[in-house]
């Protein structure tokens, strides 16, 4: 995310990233300044659903 990218939680899992939104609230205690925009995906039934997509806002701690 610091390189200017999003990500989805179903991203996350694809990565092995484990327990991405206790990892999201740790981030966030930490004082990173993340928000969750939620986007439509196509999922493979063709239904239109949404998912959370998480990203840095300006201003991200160094």
């Amino acid at each position: 995310m610091q390189s200017g990218q999003s990500i989805t939680h179903y991203e996350a899992v694809k990565m092995g990233i484990m327990g991405f939104n206790s990892c999201i609230k740790d981030l966030r205690d930490a004082g990173y300044p993340i928000v969750c925009t939620m986007k439509p995906f196509e999922n493979k039934h063709g239904k239109t659903i949404k998912r959370g997509v998480f990203s840095l806002t300006q201003g991200v701690k160094p």
